[in-house]
């Protein structure tokens, strides 16, 4: 939910009507918002619950309910969610363990069978069947023997990365287009005969797309499988490896039918003439987007809108629409009978194996990724022997008298609070993979039971680690009875208790969708419980309607074994008058406790049953919730009053010569929507909705911005990490003088790139293996570890980072924006701090506009960013953002590694934006995978690495790419480029760049090649010049500072930004808020008139004394938890800016906490007002605005500690682990739980509690109520309830 927006039900799909067939691969097009996404979703019966569908899909025939769908149905989703700490062989093995069970053979052994064929398509008749099953066999029998468990690694090119862990925009790990390749392969790893897969080529280069492919087709054919798979930028080569196209726009279907009928289907009937050097792929994307077809000269045109109605005429064009026709007919009149179905293809069995086996492989994999998370658990450990030393010297000075009755409840109580915080984590550890789970439960990988038993059995461990820590330190350091059967007891208890916390802890985050709601639903129950707790209030003292709450309690009942484990002990039995003794009872009669063995082991039963009981609920909640629905990015009404207009007219003139200029389809289709059909003339006539007339001022220019042309020259860039093989791996420096790089692996090798081909103004694209974004890092300044060596020269001289940074523009691989800006503000804010403060803001606001105007970005200018895969903007236009926000900071130079997301319409359009910026004399470096042959022919120079940043050519590619062809097709052994064929794709196979598919590798050790041609020679002459040239006409790059605003100006437009996320975060102010008025009401009720006029016994001040301490601390650290996921989500946010040299830290963290005042203000507000007049304190006015501004300068220290432990931890799970650790010394030292005049000097009591921040809030609170009290206390009295 976002702040301020406004939803509106969106129909997508519009009456697709049409048939898969068994042994066919159908390749689906479309540009962005066609349907594309959720038409395979309703396929593969994964639709959102909250959208609906209408129609009938049938499979073999049959319902989707006569079987189970998604495991008959593989879906390869469009966003990447891999758990990060997996490698990529243990999380394709993890799938293939549980998609394909222990008996069957999974869909990425059938497609190492099918590659093994080799054989022609299948024909009916042939025996393709029999060698495939012939070839599964010997499949099956490797896998048997262990030698092919992961054979989808090997067919998507990931064996050379299977031991490297997945990572994420945290963790270092593969690269993009690696993740997207770990998707496809997690999702093969089953035995699904139909597979639909979503852009599936994100980040892969040409061949290797072709590779892949190919295997899915070969396994189509032979095996009789069922493939639909969408692609962004396909290849020529790539699409004549599929049987049929669908074609969709605006959620109607354009075409579907095979793939030699569809360029003929737009020429002859729709006058779309698909140009000589433009890729099918691309120009089938682009006629199906309304705002870029073109006629068949190439020049943009009118407006296809939607398909035409449906009437009596014949349709356009034969040989497509007659086999649609037909296979209409045929789904009317012999469709296909359920039993004729092959046996197995349809799947009735929820999951692959049994519950106990799924069960096993999700807990193996958890302790795997609990090992990994060794500094986590190590830390946990620490912080518990730290805490038990602590507390262990506080309560040392024990002793069997009626004073230190009450430190033995309080050690009870702390004990018992320090388990239910150290179980706090749970919450981010299970948030840390929801997402993976969504997944994998929707792909029926195991049933949630699996996954909330192997947080149950791995917790074990962790919970028995801790409380045997815990309990030495505390029972044998303390004063408390030193017998083995009181200790094991107290062992038994807190481990029981710690269990217990840690699966409410987990039911809370199953349950919510996000950790600010799971923090603060989680804060309010546990308030409930640690009030309730038989401490902070006693039981007499609870009102009746929350006496249930007492009763209920996992932390009420192990308080009470804790006190009657020690007080019922001989020990501090007390003589009667009578001459017996009273085992302890009149020390605890003040607290109305109660002691006997019964209320022990009462307490360790009920924790197992809390237990139990908040796992089945768990079990249910992750049955029943789901992910958030991301929202499509509507098109505003400019955009569909473009869809609307005009008609080519080649199409009209087709269409004059039938009724009314519309044609029909077979009566099965029903009536599908309308053509508006207007000339060229006619829509230029119009005007846009929203567009400025000719009063309105016309055409404005340009803004216009001076910048440095910049002149980049490298020299033998090298970089070396340290290697975790021990010197096992290739690349590690063995025999060196240099000692600081002599057993370090070196990841690059690049030889010497420079603007020597062409000056500024030119654009450079890096293709070709592994080093592409390892360079632009190293060139940009990018890399915090490892070590760089070899020159980079700007204008001749060497590179300093601080003005290089401002000079620099970088648009990396991950899209990386804060989620609650709109476009336009992401692009101002971009613009207004890194350009420098003479240029006024109406120029800044100009130069934004023409970026929109330049990505394409104008008619979603308003949209919110939104998260990944959740609302907000697409793949694509994330990436078009990334790129805008580079391009309005005036940079010199820029790099773009990949611009990957992009389709062939909107790669292209960016391509010719960025071309266009490039003419200004800018420097552009663009890093890409399996561009088509438009873009790739778009650009100046090419240079071609090999893995490692081995140099293989760099220079010009010439007219129609000839200079490169020359060069390359001069080398042994290579083949020559057939005519048509994208030179992108020919290079990188003949040279080894990836695999071969069309081509031939030649085998040839190219990169030595370029060093001995004439071309290198010709390059370092060039290079030379121009850094000599660069020496003398340029002074090395210096600017004001290493930013380009005022440290005023960073701050106010930080501020600006930081109050617009809040105000659209209803996620985390909204919750909070409502949080603090639950909070207030709770402790009300729970205290309700507890301050009174007339006496105050030892009871009154105790409970006065635990509403002050439970309003102090606790409210406070919901707070500190509950920032953290906040500003956790906008720390990528911050590297990425501040590596772009946006701002300094200063502003940055000054803006952070500016923005919560306003907030904590209205939160200590709304505590006070309520909570204050409830309890009964005094109506005076100075003590209720004392009272106000104490708690409100408490709540702020509390949320500025929680930003504050994020900024310097890695990651949040130890955010919230120093979080909890701080808590918990501030809560003992506080003086509520152990008394000041009971601390022993030793322990720190003399001076630890006027050090810490809550003993002065505890203390000006309470004594703002008791300090000028002269009501004689009442020692001894107790509450009779």
């Amino acid at each position: 939910m976002q702040g301020g927006l406004k939803t509106a039900k969106v129909q997508i799909l519009k009456n697709v009507t049409g048939a898969l067939r068994p042994g066919t691969t159908t390749l689906l097009l479309g540009p962005p918002g066609s349907g594309k996404s959720v038409f395979m979703q309703a396929l593969s019966g994964r639709l959102q619950s909250d959208a609906k569908m209408t129609g009938s899909v049938k499979y073999n025939g049959k319902e989707s309910s006569e079987f189970v769908v998604r495991r008959t149905v593989a879906y390869v989703d469009q966003i990447d969610y891999h758990i990060p700490n997996l490698t990529v062989l243990e999380t394709c093995q993890f799938s293939h363990n549980c998609l394909s069970g222990p008996s069957r053979l999974s869909s990425s052994s059938e497609l190492c069978a099918s590659e093994a064929l080799r054989s022609p398509p299948f024909v009916p008749g042939h025996d393709g069947l029999a060698c495939a099953c012939r070839a599964l066999s010997n499949i099956r029998s490797h896998c048997e023997r262990g030698r092919c468990q992961h054979p989808g690694c090997r067919i998507l090119g990931l064996l050379d990365v299977a031991d490297t862990v997945v990572g994420d925009s945290m963790t270092r790990g593969i690269s993009g287009g690696q993740r997207k390749r770990v998707t496809t392969g997690e999702i093969l790893c089953g035995p699904q005969s139909l597979v639909l897969m979503d852009e599936i080529s994100t980040g892969l280069d040409s061949a290797t797309t072709y590779s892949v492919v190919q295997s899915f087709v070969q396994t189509a054919h032979a095996l009789r499988k069922t493939f639909l798979i969408s692609l962004l930028q396909p290849a020529p080569e790539v699409v004549q490896l599929f049987d049929e196209i669908l074609l969709l726009t605006d959620g109607h279907v354009m075409y579907h039918g095979p793939v030699s009928g569809i360029v003929p289907f737009f020429d002859n009937q729709l006058g779309f003439r698909c140009p000589v050097r433009k890729d099918v792929g691309s120009f089938l994307q682009c006629t199906s987007a309304p705002s870029s077809r073109q006629d068949a000269d190439g020049r943009r045109s009118t407006i296809l809108a939607v398909p035409p109605h449906p009437t009596d005429a014949p349709p356009p064009c034969p040989c497509a629409w007659q086999e649609g026709r037909r296979l209409l007919d045929q789904l009317d009149s012999h469709p296909f009978r359920p039993e004729d179905s092959p046996p197995g293809s349809l799947i009735t069995t929820k999951y692959a194996s049994s519950v106990l086996r799924l069960t096993k492989l999700v807990f193996l994999r958890q302790v795997k990724l609990n090992k990994r998370e060794k500094a986590f658990y190590i830390a946990r450990a620490v912080q518990a022997a730290i805490l038990t030393l602590i507390i262990g010297s506080l309560f040392a000075t024990l002793e069997p008298t009626t004073a230190d009755s009450r430190q033995v409840m309080s050690l009870s109580s702390l004990s018992v609070m320090n388990m239910a915080m150290f179980s706090m984590p749970q919450v981010g550890i299970v948030f840390a993979n929801k997402r993976v789970f969504y997944k994998q439960r929707n792909n029926n990988f195991f049933p949630p039971a699996s996954y909330v038993l192997s947080f149950v059995l791995t917790q074990v461990p962790q919970s028995t680690i801790e409380c045997v820590i815990y309990s030495l330190g505390v029972y044998w350091i303390s004063g408390l009875t030193r017998t083995a059967s009181n200790y094991f007891l107290f062992l038994v208890v807190t481990f029981s208790l710690s269990n217990a916390m840690a699966a409410f802890y987990r039911l809370i985050a199953f349950i919510v969708p996000s950790m600010v709601i799971a923090n603060a639903g989680g804060g309010v129950m546990l308030l409930m419980l640690m009030i309730t707790n038989g401490f902070s209030i006693v039981r007499t003292s609870i009102p009746v309607y929350l006496i249930w709450v007492y009763w209920m309690n996992p932390m009420a009942w192990a308080v009470r074994a804790l006190v009657a484990n020690e007080l019922g002990t001989t020990r501090w039995d007390i003589p009667a008058s009578t001459g017996s003794t009273s085992s302890g009872r009149p020390h605890v009669s003040p607290c109305c406790l109660q002691l006997g063995a019964e209320w022990i082991w009462a307490s360790v039963g009920y924790s197992w049953f809390w237990l139990v009981l908040c796992s089945c609920l768990g079990i249910v909640a992750l049955n029943i919730t789901n992910p958030p629905s991301p929202r499509p990015t509507v098109a505003e009404a400019e955009q569909k009053e473009e869809v609307r207009r005009g008609v080519v007219d080649m199409l009209q003139k087709a269409t004059n010569k039938t009724a009314q200029g519309a044609f029909s389809t077979a009566k099965t289709m029903g009536k599908v929507a309308s053509f508006g059909i207007k000339t060229l003339s006619q829509a230029r006539r119009e005007p846009k909705v929203g567009a400025p007339g000719p009063e309105a001022g016309g055409v404005r220019d340009k803004a216009v911005v001076p910048f440095v042309p910049i002149t980049l020259v490298c020299r033998d860039i090298r970089y070396y990490v340290n290697d975790p093989s021990h010197g096992t791996a290739p690349g590690v420096v063995k025999d060196s003088s240099d000692k600081e790089i002599a057993g370090k692996l070196q990841l690059l090798k690049a030889r010497g790139l420079g603007d020597c081909r062409r000056p500024p103004g030119s654009l450079t694209a890096l293709m070709g293996g592994s080093g592409k974004t390892t360079l632009m890092d190293c060139v940009c300044g990018r890399k915090t570890t490892g070590l760089i060596r070899g020159d980079i020269l700007v204008n001749g001289h060497p590179k300093e980072q601080g003005p290089w940074s401002r000079v620099c523009g970088y648009v990396e691989q991950q899209d990386v924006h804060s989620a609650g800006t709109t476009v336009r503000e992401a692009f101002l804010f971009s613009a207004r701090l890194r350009l420098t403060e003479d240029i006024g803001m109406d120029q800044v606001t100009q130069i934004v506009d023409d970026a929109l105007e330049m990505v394409d970005m104008t008619g979603i200018k308003d949209s919110i960013v939104g998260e990944p895969g959740g609302s907000g903007l697409s793949v694509e236009q994330r990436k078009r953002l990334s790129i805008g926000v580079e391009l309005v900071a005036n940079p010199s130079v820029v790099f773009m590694d990949p611009p990957r997301g992009l389709d062939a319409r909107e790669g292209p359009l960016v391509m010719r934006a960025v071309k266009k910026f490039a003419s200004s004399k800018r420097t552009v470096r663009w890093t890409s995978t399996r561009p088509s042959m438009e873009i790739f022919e778009a650009f100046d120079v090419r240079v071609l690495l090999q893995r490692g940043g081995r140099l293989t050519y760099f220079g010009p590619l010439g007219d129609e790419s000839s200079v490169l062809t020359a060069y390359l097709e001069s080398q042994p052994g290579v083949e020559p480029i057939r005519t048509g064929y994208n030179p992108a794709t020919w290079m990188l196979e003949v040279t080894g760049g990836s695999m071969s598919t069309t081509f031939k590798s030649s085998d040839q050790d190219f990169p030595t090649l370029y060093l001995e041609s004439d071309l290198y020679r010709e390059n370092e002459a060039n290079m030379d010049r121009l850094v000599a040239e660069g020496k003398k006409s340029s002074e090395p790059l210096k600017l004001a500072g290493q930013y380009a605003t005022s440290f005023s100006t960073q701050r106010s437009t930080l501020i600006k930004k930081f109050f617009k996320l809040y105000w659209r975060s209803p996620n985390y102010n909204f919750v909070r808020f409502a949080m603090t008025i639950t909070i207030a009401i709770v402790l009300g009720l729970v205290y309700l008139n507890e301050l009174d006029e007339g006496g105050t016994d030892v009871a009154t001040v105790q409970n006065v004394m635990g509403l002050v301490f439970v309003l102090t601390t606790f409210l406070g650290m919901f707070n500190c938890m509950t920032v953290q996921p906040v500003i956790g989500a906008e720390r990528t946010v911050f590297y990425r800016e501040r590596s772009s040299s946006y701002y300094s830290p200063g502003p940055y963290a000054v803006a952070s906490g500016v923005v919560e005042l306003p907030y904590l203000l209205v939160q200590a507000t709304l505590m006070v007002v309520i909570a204050y007049w409830m309890v009964g304190f005094q109506p005076v006015a100075w003590k209720f605005f004392y009272f106000l501004l104490m708690y409100f300068f408490s709540l702020t220290m509390f949320t500025f500690f929680g930003q504050f432990l994020v900024f310097i931890t890695p990651n949040q799970l130890l955010a919230q682990l120093l979080a909890a650790f701080m808590n918990q010394l501030w809560t003992i030292f506080a003086g509520f739980l152990v008394p000041y005049p009971s601390m022993p000097t030793a322990s720190g009591g003399s001076w630890a509690p006027g050090c810490l921040p809550t003993t002065w809030t505890l203390w000006g609170l309470a004594g703002s109520q008791l300090s000028d009290r002269d009501v004689p206390m009442m020692v001894g009295a107790a509450r009779r309830g």
